[in-house]
């Protein structure tokens, strides 16, 4: 039975030396938006990244599609036969869908709806993408510098990829955020250390309507549950004290907006232009993503 995609963390021999992963450093792929989030046979998806490079750096991105329905639906097993020639593109992409990706799935037990899957391996590099002769992260692409030819190093170089169910009559759509509210301007903060910084909300609204049921992991005649829904916060100045917060419970109940809500603490000393970016997910692969520019002034 397909497993939802629930976002669970584990933290082993966590460390106050690790950064927050709502700190915006090197090349960092913060989502990739599929407008079919549970896609027709035989249609063509097209899917968009949000990659930001922390550093100002132009990207380079490409994609390799052409994997579907791999043994286990484990996404490792596409990079055995994957085309992994390089064709460089920008931040959104298309593909085609088989239109008997379903009826070719191995069957597996169960009396939910059948389905098939395909699977969008993506990179994005802060210099030059070139084939690998020995795969890195599994994928047989290399990111150099652009100057020296040097392998980049690992935060200037994201290897990835995005799932794409189909459905005969099972549906998804992305959920999408209202608005991210957020004070223009904010104050430096002169203290020594990131988490003496003063909180500054970042409030996430969203409407009831985008929690949907979930008719994909239900037999007929059940009742199907809501779907989850939280947002991600990330910032180009400092970090959030939680990088990611609840927004609809599992009783499918929006959440006030102060439990939803994202305190972000500037980078000590920093005065300039920062940009948070706020993504909203599903548990179903479902996401959208909003971003504002905060001005931090000296006074």
């Amino acid at each position: 039975m397909k497993a939802l995609l629930v976002a669970v963390c584990f933290c082993v021999a966590c460390s106050d030396d690790f950064p927050s992963a709502s700190r915006l450093e090197g090349v960092r792929v913060l989502a990739v938006s599929v407008d079919q989030p549970f896609a027709r046979p035989g249609a063509t998806v097209g899917l968009d990244m949000l990659a930001v490079s922390g550093d100002g750096v132009p990207l380079e991105i490409a994609w390799f599609p052409g994997c579907e329905n791999p043994a286990g639906d484990q996404a490792s097993r596409c990079l055995e036969d994957l085309d992994t020639t390089i064709v460089l593109g920008d931040t959104r992409f298309a593909v085609d869908v088989s239109q008997d990706i379903i009826s070719r799935r191995p069957e597996t037990p169960g009396d939910t709806p059948k389905y098939g899957v395909a699977y969008v391996y993506y990179a994005a590099c802060a210099g030059t993408l070139v084939p690998a002769a020995e795969p890195r992260l599994g994928l047989a692409v290399e990111c150099l510098d652009r100057a020296s030819g040097a392998p980049m190093q690992q935060r200037d170089f994201v290897i990835g990829y995005t799932p794409i169910f189909v459905y005969e009559g099972v549906t998804n759509t992305n959920p999408v955020l209202q608005a991210i509210e957020v004070r223009d301007t904010v104050t430096r903060c002169d203290a020594r250390d990131v988490d003496d910084c003063p909180d500054i909300d970042v409030v996430v609204r969203v409407d009831p309507s985008q929690v949907e049921l979930d008719n994909s992991a239900v037999a007929p005649g059940d009742d199907p549950l809501p779907e989850l829904l939280w947002a991600s916060f990330f910032a180009t100045s400092g970090e959030f004290a939680a990088p990611t917060r609840l927004v609809a419970d599992i009783d499918g109940s929006l959440r006030d907006s102060d439990d939803a809500k994202g305190k972000w603490r500037v980078e000590p000393g920093f005065t300039g232009a920062a940009t948070i970016y706020v993504v909203l997910r599903d548990n179903r692969g479902g996401s959208s993503w909003m971003q504002r520019e905060v001005t931090v002034a000296s006074e």
